[in-house]
């Protein structure tokens, strides 16, 4: 019983926090009536709102790994849970791996929304396939995300993949072109040069 009360505790911070409402001395009716509605509300963008600010301690828009394993923690205790609150590291992890590939520390709210429509059914398969364009999108490292950034990361890659051979070819490159600078200032200089010419 104790553990619902931190996880409704939780939420009352979370949503004075929303609202700018000052509760040390308590919460008149017409805010109660505000938190109840944002609590009960239909609109799936509003709970998922909810659900970043819990997330979201410290108010800066991202979420860190802990906050994540936090969140996770608190609702597997409210909804008694246990296997998922001892395992709360592991998916905190697993969340962080999937929406986190470019490895920031964080992720943002546009990441878990596109996480938890994804896990959302739906009826209609054109609003699926979309919802899964917009998961298999947020899963793409940002270094591949567009055509320019995704050639010179991978010529980065390529370049730290092969360095000794790129070394030795440029060296051979650098030989080559030294010896022939050589070779044609000596021709130059020769004394059949005013005679044959280039």
């Amino acid at each position: 019983m104790g553990e619902s009360k931190e996880f409704a505790g939780e939420l009352y911070e979370t949503l004075s926090r929303r609202r700018n409402v000052e509760t040390t001395k308590g919460i008149t009716i017409d805010q109660l009536r505000m938190f109840w509605e944002d609590m009960t509300s239909e609109d799936i963008d509003a709970r998922l709102h909810i659900f970043f600010d819990m997330c979201d301690k410290n108010g800066d828009g991202k979420l860190s790994e802990d906050e994540v394993r936090e969140v996770l923690v608190l609702s597997a205790s409210a909804n008694k849970l246990n296997k998922l609150k001892t395992q709360a590291n592991n998916y905190a992890a697993l969340i962080m791996e999937e929406l986190d590939p470019d490895h920031q520390g964080y992720i943002e709210l546009w990441q878990l929304e596109s996480l938890l429509r994804g896990l959302m059914t739906s009826i209609d398969e054109g609003a699926q396939l979309k919802r899964s364009n917009t998961l298999t999108k947020t899963m793409i490292p940002k270094n591949m995300r567009n055509p320019i950034s995704k050639a010179v990361s991978s010529t980065s890659d390529f370049m730290v993949e092969n360095w000794k051979r790129i070394w030795v070819v440029v060296l051979w490159l650098t030989i080559n072109a030294v010896l022939f600078a050589y070779k044609f200032n000596y021709y130059k200089h020769h004394q059949a040069f005013p005679i044959m010419g280039y």
